[in-house]
This record gives C-alpha cells, sequence and structure tokens, in this order.
C-alpha cells in the first residue's frame, strides 16, 4: 500500500522557528538574479577550498537551516578570472573540474567525520522568481523550485535537538498548508514511478520509509545512490534539463493533481513545483545507520518538493524576521 493510500487524514507535523538574519540576498527580479549572492560572497565569503581558478566560498546564511546560530554553512562553488567572481550563468556543472568537486567532496566528508551529526546537502532546479511568478498566475499548482539561488551551492547543518521547541503545523493556515504537502511529498514519489524510464541510466534505486518527528505514520521516499558527489551531481542535471525540455513533464505535471485529488484527505492538495528539482546529499554518520542507507557516497531525491529536514525527519523550518537583535 502506497504512502498516498494509506493516509486517511492529516499528519500532525512539526515545524521549528529560525531567526533571520542580516539582509537578504534572494533574487527577486528578472535583471541579475545573482547579484544579492554575488556582493555577499566578494564581501564576506571566506575560502574553504582553493584549486587554480576554483575556490569554495563559506558564506554565513541569512535564511538559516537550523533554529540554533552556528550549526549552519552553506559553501558556494565560485570560478574566479583574478579577484574577479564569474557570474554563475558563465560556469555551470559542466565546467566545474573533477578535481575540484573531489576536494570539496573530500572536504564534506572530512567535516562528518568530526561531527557525526552533520548533513551535507544541495538544491538543484532553480529557476528566477519573476518567472515563477508568472507561470503559477498561469497555473496555481505551480511554485516555484527548492533551490533559491542560480548560483551551485551546498548546505552544512547539525541535527535539531529534540528538546529544541516546535510547533505543530495547521492545515487551515495556507503557509503550514503548503509546508504539509511539500513534507509529504506525493507528488515527487509519483513523478519518479511515471517517469521511470528516465532513471534506467541513473544511480542505484533504493527505497526508505521515514518516521516524521511526533507522528506513528511512515512515508515512503525514493532514492538513487551514487559513488562519488561529481556522479551525482553530474547525472542529476543531465536528469533535470531532459526531463524539464520533455513536453510530457509539462502536461504530466498539468495532469498530476486531477488525477490524485480523491486520493489523499480534504483540503489537501498535491503540489508540483515549476521545475524538476532534486536533493542531492550525503548522509550523516547517524543518518546512515538510522536508515539503514546503502553502502554508496552520495544520494539524490529527484523530483522532490521537500527539503533535507522534511524528507529523512518530517519536520519543516518557519523563518521570522529579527530586527536589531544584538543578542541573535
Amino acid at each position: 500500500m502506497s504512502s498516498i493510500e494509506a493516509l486517511t487524514s492529516i499528519p500532525e507535523f512539526v515545524t521549528f522557528q529560525v531567526k533571520k538574519h542580516g539582509e537578504d540576498f534572494r533574487p527577486t527580479h528578472n535583471e541579475d538574479d545573482e547579484k544579492g549572492i554575488n556582493e555577499a560572497i566578494e564581501q564576506s565569503g571566506i575560502p574553504i577550498i582553493e584549486h587554480n581558478d576554483w575556490k569554495l566560498m563559506a558564506v554565513e546564511p541569512t535564511s538559516a537551516h537550523h533554529p540554533h546560530h552556528g550549526c549552519h554553512m552553506v559553501c558556494w562553488i565560485c570560478k574566479y578570472e583574478g579577484n574577479k567572481l564569474i557570474p554563475w550563468k558563465d560556469t555551470n556543472i559542466d565546467s566545474t573540474p573533477l578535481y575540484f568537486i573531489q576536494k570539496m567532496e573530500d572536504y564534506f566528508i572530512t567535516q562528518q567525520q568530526r561531527s557525526p551529526d552533520l548533513r551535507v546537502y544541495g538544491y538543484s532546479g532553480y529557476i528566477n522568481p519573476t518567472r515563477a511568478r508568472l507561470l503559477s498566475e498561469e497555473n496555481p499548482i505551480y511554485r516555484r523550485g527548492l533551490p533559491s539561488q542560480k548560483r551551485k551551492h551546498f548546505h552544512l547543518t547539525q541535527s535539531i535537538p529534540k528538546e529544541t521547541p516546535s510547533y505543530t503545523l495547521n492545515s487551515n493556515s495556507p503557509s503550514d498548508l503548503v509546508r504539509i504537502e511539500s513534507t509529504l511529498n506525493f507528488a515527487g514519489e509519483i513523478m519518479i514511478e511515471e517517469f521511470k524510464n528516465a532513471f534506467t541510466s541513473y544511480g542505484i534505486q533504493h527505497e526508505m520509509r521515514v518516521t516524521p518527528l511526533n507522528t506513528s505514520i511512515e512515508l515512503e521516499r525514493t532514492l538513487f545512490g551514487f559513488d562519488s558527489l561529481h556522479d551525482a551531481m553530474n547525472y542529476t542535471h543531465k536528469l533535470l534539463s531532459d526531463v524539464f525540455l520533455n513536453q510530457l513533464w509539462i502536461d504530466y505535471s498539468m495532469r498530476l493533481p486531477k488525477q490524485y485529488m480523491h486520493l489523499v484527505p480534504k483540503p489537501l492538495r498535491i503540489q508540483q513545483t515549476l521545475v524538476p528539482t532534486a536533493v542531492t546529499l550525503l548522509p550523516s554518520q547517524i543518518d546512515r545507520t538510522r536508515y539503514e542507507f546503502p553502502n554508496m557516497a552520495v544520494f539524490t531525491f529527484p523530483f522532490s518538493i521537500a527539503g533535507t529536514l522534511q524528507l529523512l525527519d518530517g519536520a519543516s523550518l518557519s523563518h521570522y524576521e529579527v530586527q536589531n537583535d544584538a543578542t541573535s
């Protein structure tokens, strides 16, 4: 029995409140959707890895993925000409050197050995917010994908302590309902099944079940294993590019909510993102034992509309602004 068919009521998922710090550099317009993050990297970025013209730059996150300050870092892939940062539109995954990606993976693994609860993950499937807004107006089922930035980056986060305050999501709240829908990730699982021919040469498929925090239900998660970060990044980039150019994807996405509406409790809807998205994950050492991950280096959750915390813990984050808070 699938997760959809087994669900008879809306689960009481939890969410953690997270403070936003400083000026948000996420893009909001068409003119230059790299401007904010490029300025942040140039002003406050710290080099973690350097190889010829390439650097992995750490920047303090303004939209944290962890309720406790200092438990989340973001690393950005950067190419330079002299001291000039090259826009990501002029570089891409294909042009990122293999040796540099290997050095990134080695760095991530070293950090995980030092901190067994450290997760490393990145999102694929960026779309400009102006285009996302226009498309969502044409079809309400659509919304932007997981990545908030065009430039490729990875998050390093520690696990959230069980005693951290949280509250239960309310399905009558539009913002909470979106978090419930994405935590369930039904649309992502359905799309993997419907487009299974796209995965014939894509990683090693594995089925996993997770029990969200403070619930007794189980949710199905389909993931694919790779031997290296380089393979995961390149195969995922090709997969999403090929599918997004496929008219079948667009047509099926349009039909998806109507086809499965009767299988979920009201007022829950099945949502799909504007573009195919994916989560690339190096699980923490604790995750590997807890969820019995196969013995492979890197995993992806393709077509996911859920973030890493939602996929593994069934929990979400609710961000709120901090104004002139010297202690935060």
